[in-house]
């Protein structure tokens, strides 16, 4: 846990938070799934938690990123 935290600067659930997030940006940005779905791909138990960190991380929900990017 501390070796983690000195190699990367972040504790581990952050950490794991935040390539949980990445991957739920590729997905979203990729494919029309749901956000109920991405959310447990990606390991979130619930999609409020998925859509309320993703907020946090890039600013949006999870559908406006969609919207935004899916291409």
């Amino acid at each position: 846990s501390r070796k983690i935290k000195q190699l990367t600067g972040l504790p581990p659930i952050e950490l794991l938070t935040t390539f949980r997030l990445k991957q739920a940006a590729k997905i979203i940005a990729k494919d029309k799934i749901s956000i109920s779905e991405v959310a447990y791909m990606v390991g979130f138990e619930h999609p409020n938690s998925l859509s309320r960190a993703f907020k946090k991380e890039y600013g949006m929900s999870p559908s406006e990123y969609a919207e935004k990017y899916r291409k």
